[in-house]
């Protein structure tokens, strides 16, 4: 509630900024590109997604006015803009404005420059939404190579792109190359966040899936356990990760022939809702 009232003061501040700053410079001066784009991202995260929408479109249209359309605050008004369109499920608009964003993005700054980096991030996690996995895995592996040059090699957002990878890489059925995308990430988490870190027990999780598809069952045993022991500790046996993992399992075991093993599990997952009420 605290966080709500944050929101609501702030946007209430910059709305009369906008009408000050209209008032005293014009309706066309650059600083409202910067004051419109602060304005849409508050009210993005309060989930008036159409108000920010509308608020960049004027920021950008007065962005590329006064400074080009190859200005950096070009990109910073369409990455804005793509992520209130993403909350939409407006998912090919927010692709076209990430990779224009890219585009400035590439022509401004140095090769290894973050905001590069995670406007890549960003069109990775769309495409995956629409299931090009392939164009996201290619778009993240360059996200990824950005971020090792610019925070190092060992960096949690390195983990995380490694991991989110594998992913793709295992949507597309290429198991193999994705086992040492994980198994790399995992380093990395258990290295820089602990080894009991909610993340290695993502990790884990996507470990024991991949190894369950390419046949190796005591490795994915062992990866079902860890996370499982993890996501227990961590969130809890009523968060919905554990419950996930916990159902993945019973599933393994079942396919397995393990089946009394599989039913013991199974006893103490929550009953589905199948919306039937009949």
């Amino acid at each position: 509630a605290d966080e709500e009232g944050d929101f609501d003061t702030g946007r209430e501040l910059l709305e009369r900024v906008v009408v000050l700053q209209e008032e005293s410079r014009g309706p066309d001066h650059p600083i409202l590109v910067t004051t419109l784009n602060n304005l849409a991202v508050v009210m993005k995260n309060q989930g008036d997604y159409a108000a920010a929408i509308e608020n960049c479109e004027r920021a950008l249209a007065i962005g590329e006015k006064v400074h080009g359309p190859n200005h950096e605050e070009v990109g910073m008004v369409l990455t804005t803009l793509a992520t209130a369109e993403i909350n939409t499920e407006d998912y090919d608009a927010a692709v076209t404005h990430l990779e224009r964003a890219a585009e400035i993005y590439r022509s401004v700054y140095d090769s290894d420059h973050t905001s590069l980096a995670i406007t890549l991030g960003n069109l990775s996690i769309v495409l995956s939404e629409i299931g090009d996995y392939a164009a996201a895995q290619q778009y993240l592996s360059e996200a990824r190579e950005i971020f090792e040059k610019s925070l190092g090699p060992r960096h949690h957002f390195v983990a995380s792109c490694y991991h989110n990878e594998g992913i793709y890489l295992r949507e597309l059925g290429d198991y193999r190359a994705a086992l040492p995308l994980v198994e790399r990430g995992l380093e990395i988490r258990e290295e820089a966040l602990g080894p009991d870190h909610p993340h290695v027990g993502d990790s884990m999780d996507e470990l024991a899936i991949i190894h369950d598809r390419l046949g190796d069952d005591e490795s994915a045993e062992a990866s079902f356990r860890r996370a499982l022991e993890i996501r227990e500790d961590k969130l809890g046996t009523d968060h919905p990760e554990y419950l996930q993992t916990l159902e993945a399992y019973a599933q393994f075991l079942r396919v397995a022939g393990r089946i009394r093993e599989a039913e013991e599990i199974e006893q103490n997952l929550p009953i589905k809702d199948t919306g039937d009420t009949s």
